[in-house]
């Protein structure tokens, strides 16, 4: 009677062990599946790449740089500029978060702005400019010679050293 007890109860550890009476899945030391214990993928990021590049500056700051950049868009009304890392330079690592890789000493940044959400009039070329400036660190820059910026219709690159 005992065995017929004990074999009951231990039949179901199994059920037991994923489920949520389980003390040890209590506070997030259940089994984690080899997708959700890494950091999320990075997305393409939906905004469109500003049609022109007519500047591109870096000023040096105490402990890094400030890239700056201004670019024409295609009508007035564009919003949320940013410089996005381009896609082949990000690693996402499950300890450090998401980080910049530089390419044979070189790190590229696309220029990139949501559009307005109406239709919007073209408007003169200086009604149409978007700056945006981004920080860079000096660990960030550990073997980076070349800022490059891309756009649409071109792009600039600055030394870095």
């Amino acid at each position: 009677m005992a065995i017929l007890i004990l074999a009951i109860g231990l039949g179901g550890c199994s059920t037991v062990r994923n489920s949520a009476l389980n003390p040890f899945n209590w506070f997030g030391g259940g089994n984690r599946d080899a997708a959700e214990s890494g950091a999320p993928a990075p997305q393409a990021d939906p905004r469109p790449m500003v049609e022109r590049l007519t500047r591109l500056g870096l000023d040096r700051r105490p402990g890094g740089v400030i890239v700056s950049a201004v670019g024409l868009t295609a009508t007035q009304g564009y919003w949320d500029a940013e410089l996005v890392p381009s896609p082949s330079q990000v690693v996402v690592d499950p300890v450090l978060g998401r980080r910049i890789v530089p390419r044979s000493g070189e790190i590229v940044f696309e220029f990139r702005a949501a559009p307005p959400p109406a239709p919007a009039r073209v408007g003169t070329a200086p009604s149409r400019e978007i700056a945006v400036g981004l920080y860079l660190g000096r660990k960030s820059l550990d073997g980076v010679r070349r800022i490059t910026v891309v756009t649409a219709g071109n792009r600039r690159s600055v030394r870095v050293r």
